[in-house]
C-alpha cells in the first residue's frame, strides 16, 4: 500500500475521486498527526459552515432577481442605490462539498440562492406589488470553483508534508513524522490553508445553492385550465377514484397559484396527476379537450 501521504496526492490529482472521499483521507491524516487547525477546516468542508465565517473562495456574485407569477424572475434593479446593487450581488456558500458535489452532477443550469427572511422582507418594502421571493442566480461554474479549491488545498498540503519528510506507512506515522509536522515552518504552511477561512461575514450571509427551472409558470392559461375543468368536468364520465384525484388535482393548483411564488415542482406534480386522472376518459369529447389544453401550455411537466 503506498504511503498516506502519497494516496493524498494521487487522489487529489484524480477526478474521478470524489473531493468529499478526498476529505476524509485528509481528516485521517490530520487526526493522526494531531493537527487540529487543518482537522477543523475539513470538517467545515465536510459538514458545512454554521457559526464559522466562510472561506473567501466559497464568495459567489451573480444576479439579483425576483419572481414575477406571470413572468417568472426577473432581474432586480437599483437605478439610484449602486451600493444595494453590489452588496446583493455576492453571496457566500455555506453548504457542505457533498452537496455541492451532488448539485454540481445535475442536468446544466443557473443556480438559486435565496436571499435571507429579512432582506426579502426589506426587498418588498422598497418594491411595488404583492410581496414576492428574491435570490441570487449565479453560473453553475461557481461550484466547480468551490470543489476545485478544496482539492487543490488538500493537494498543496499533502506536497508540503512530503517536502518536509511526513509520508506515513500504511496509515500510520512515527513519532519523528508526528513531531516534525509541528514544528513552525510546517505548522506556518498549515496555517497558510487555515487562512482560507477569513474575515468574511459570518454564514448569516451565505444561503443554499440549488438548481432552478428559470421558464415562467404559465399562471393565466393553468388559472383558465382550472376554471374549464371546474365547468365541464362534471360531465366526463370518470371512476370514483380518478374523479376524487381531478377535483383534489384541481383544488390544489387553485392554492398554488394564489401564491406569491408558486412552486413550480409542486405545479408540475399536480398536473402530471390531473392529465393522469382524465386520460382514461380520453374518448369523451370534453376530456379530449381539456387534455389538448394541457397539451397547450407549453410549459414541461
Amino acid at each position: 500500500m503506498a504511503p498516506l501521504v502519497a494516496q493524498l496526492q494521487a487522489d487529489a490529482l484524480d477526478r474521478a475521486v470524489p473531493v468529499t472521499d478526498l476529505l476524509r483521507k485528509a481528516k485521517v491524516t490530520a487526526v493522526k498527526l494531531g493537527l487540529g487547525e487543518f482537522r477543523t477546516w475539513v470538517d467545515r468542508e465536510l459538514n458545512g459552515y454554521e457559526q464559522e465565517e466562510v472561506p473567501s473562495y466559497r464568495r459567489v456574485r451573480g444576479e439579483p432577481k425576483g419572481f414575477n407569477p406571470f413572468h417568472g424572475w426577473q432581474p432586480v434593479i437599483f437605478h439610484n442605490a449602486p451600493k444595494h446593487q453590489e452588496a446583493l450581488s455576492e453571496r457566500w456558500i455555506a453548504q457542505s462539498v457533498s452537496a455541492l458535489e451532488d448539485l454540481a452532477r445535475e442536468a446544466e443550469g443557473p443556480l438559486m440562492m435565496p436571499y435571507a427572511a429579512s432582506v426579502m422582507d426589506a426587498l418588498n418594502r422598497g418594491a411595488d406589488g404583492p410581496p414576492t421571493h428574491y435570490a441570487l442566480f449565479t453560473d453553475r461554474a461557481a461550484l466547480a470553483h468551490v470543489i476545485d479549491a478544496v482539492r487543490n488545498a488538500v493537494l498543496d498540503w499533502a506536497l508540503k508534508l512530503e517536502q518536509a519528510g511526513i509520508v506515513g506507512e500504511e496509515l500510520s506515522f512515527s513519532e519523528t513524522e508526528k513531531a516534525k509536522a509541528h514544528e513552525p515552518n510546517i505548522v506556518y504552511q498549515i496555517d497558510k490553508i487555515e487562512n482560507f477561512v477569513g474575515n468574511l461575514g459570518p454564514v448569516g450571509a451565505g444561503a443554499s445553492v440549488s438548481a432552478v427551472q428559470t421558464l415562467a409558470v404559465p399562471i393565466e392559461a393553468i388559472r383558465g385550465l382550472c376554471e374549464q375543468i371546474k365547468k365541464y368536468g362534471g360531465m366526463v364520465e370518470l371512476p370514483p377514484e380518478q374523479r376524487a384525484a381531478l377535483d383534489r388535482g384541481v383544488a390544489e393548483l387553485e392554492v398554488e397559484i394564489a401564491k406569491p411564488s408558486p412552486e413550480p415542482s409542486k405545479m408540475r406534480s399536480i398536473l402530471r396527476s390531473v392529465r393522469a386522472s382524465i386520460e382514461g376518459a380520453a374518448g369523451n369529447i370534453i376530456a379530449a379537450g381539456i387534455i389538448q389544453q394541457l397539451s397547450k401550455l407549453d410549459w414541461p411537466f
